[in-house]
């Protein structure tokens, strides 16, 4: 904290917070963005240490019989050492990766290259991993209304919504499929209407072929359930988080709204098709307990 110059008088971040105690200090919890401000300064890990990372988390998802996972938010160092281990064929499980849009420099490229689609079949790039808001146990999730056990707070919007379908329509249109990250009932409707946006904008055909996704659906609106099949959108969900958030979700978005939140049932009848996953490393990686 003291190095990254965090004080009583430091601002909060755009699509972040500083904690602080009743008198204004800072009391050490970083939402969001504002994390940022601390891990910027942590050094790099080398590319051994990367390598070693990425081979140990392999063994144990071999372990736990993964023959394939999805990669969300590849940046540029991970997607060179990918294809290094594809080609030195120390990659044994087969990675659908998502170049992370959060990274300037991998989104230049990919935007350049395309999507990539590997010729072993173990490691390809053809989405990208946005975000719309952050996390319901921080308070970082968009809600239209305030959260019931903190009336002061909304959450975060981490852009604007011309900001975020600029990001998603130069993906879309670099034929990418786009997965963005939204938890909040406000979060997933700005997701929503931008998605129906680039359906307008690209075609009903391509965006169909292209499955674009949003990432956890997790605090939906009711009214806005249908709009997902509508627009043939996935709902990329969680099911541990169901049990993982059981014990603050109720408190964070109340009675009424809890309807609309891990709404998975009521997905699948307005014909919205939906991809389950488990969301390790955040989660353990075993699918058992989703």
């Amino acid at each position: 904290m003291a190095l990254a110059g965090i004080a009583r008088d430091t601002p909060d971040p755009k699509g972040g917070s500083i904690e602080r105690g009743a008198d204004g200090t800072p009391s050490g919890i970083l939402v969001d963005a504002a994390m940022d401000l601390v891990s910027s300064l942590v050094p790099a890990t080398d590319e051994a240490e990367q390598r070693a990372a990425l081979l140990t988390a392999q063994t144990e998802l071999l372990s736990l019989g993964f023959t394939s996972v999805h990669d969300a938010g590849v940046a540029i160092e991970t997607d060179v050492l990918m294809r290094e281990l594809v080609a030195s064929g120390e990659l044994k499980i087969r990675v659908e990766g998502m170049f992370s849009g959060g990274d300037p420099v991998m989104t230049q490229r990919m935007l350049s290259d395309g999507p990539y689609t590997g010729k072993s079949g173990f490691y390809n790039l053809r989405s990208v991993k946005l975000f719309a808001d952050g996390a319901l146990g921080s308070r970082g999730a968009a809600l239209i209304e305030p959260y019931s056990d903190a009336p002061h707070s909304h959450g975060l919007l981490f852009q604007t919504d011309d900001q975020l379908y600029a990001q998603m329509r130069a993906a879309a249109g670099a034929g990418f499929q786009v997965n963005v990250h939204a938890i909040g009932d406000a979060g997933n409707r700005q997701v929503l209407a931008n998605l129906e946006r680039l359906r307008s904008d690209l075609g009903a055909a391509k965006t169909k072929a292209l499955r674009h996704r949003i990432e956890h659906a997790q605090v939906l609106a009711l009214a806005d359930i249908p709009r997902l099949a509508a627009a043939d959108v996935v709902a990329s969900i969680q099911p541990v988080h169901a049990t993982s958030d059981m014990n603050m979700a109720e408190d964070r978005v109340g009675a009424q709204r809890i309807q609309g939140a891990y709404a998975w049932q009521r997905l699948l009848k307005s014909g919205t098709r939906i991809a389950c996953g488990s969301d390790f490393p955040v989660e353990e990686p075993t699918p058992w307990a989703g």
